[in-house]
């Protein structure tokens, strides 16, 4: 945490969090989304993206990148968010520690004369312990990222598989329609077949049915 009171254009750092003492962060999550973090290092450069996007825009941002920064934000700031915080950077890289350094928005000229160069002291115990954490961390993220975008690729997966589906049925049910219209249409042709032709004038009768046979004899009377 930063305190919000200065002191000749001087900022203190008031407490000292995360990783530092094995706590989970507020931009974790962020962080296993976006994909482009191998290191603490990383993790550096895109938490100042994410500190820099609040303090000119004055809300969080949400999603692990953006193409969209508000019109407000001064061109010397934007373009370091853009470095950071675009999804281009994501793919091709964000820019290191010292890149940000030799920015012109960062040159000695800019900076305050009360700037003091902070020295942290510590003993090789405390040295390996943070290696230690480091490492973990980085191992953490990586199997998180990992399974970030296992999930992902499931879900595509399984959205694809959605889809198809969907088609399938579809064209099951137009040929199911096709066919019953088919069969709806087979009695209509059927009456409506011309009857036959009458003869033509002048042609002899047709002859007439013969008659019906006639009725078997009665059969005879019994004998007594």
């Amino acid at each position: 945490m930063v305190d919000t009171t200065s002191n000749g254009n001087v900022y203190k750092i008031s407490e000292v969090e995360n990783f530092l003492l094995g706590l989970p962060f507020r931009y974790r999550n962020l962080h296993v989304q976006h994909g482009g973090i191998k290191s603490t290092l990383d993790a550096d450069v895109y938490n100042f993206g994410l500190v820099l996007y609040e303090m000119a825009t004055g809300t969080e941002l949400r999603a692990p990148t953006t193409d969209v920064i508000p019109a407000t934000v001064p061109t010397p700031i934007r373009s370091i968010l853009e470095s950071i915080l675009s999804s281009s950077a994501q793919k091709d890289g964000m820019p290191t520690l010292d890149d940000l350094i030799a920015d012109i928005y960062f040159t000695p000229s800019s900076l305050s004369t009360h700037h003091v160069q902070p020295v942290l002291k510590l003993s090789n115990k405390h040295k390996q312990a943070i290696s230690v954490t480091v490492s973990t961390y980085e191992t953490s993220l990586a199997s998180d990222q990992k399974a970030v975008e296992a999930l992902r690729r499931q879900t595509k997966a399984l959205l694809r598989t959605q889809t198809e589906e969907k088609k399938r049925r579809k064209k099951a049910v137009r040929g199911d329609s096709l066919v019953a219209k088919e069969k709806s249409e087979e009695p209509v042709k059927a009456s409506s077949a011309a009857p036959p032709a009458p003869p033509p004038p002048g042609a002899p009768a047709p002859p007439p049915p013969p008659p019906p046979p006639p009725p078997p004899p009665p059969p005879p009377p019994p004998l007594r």
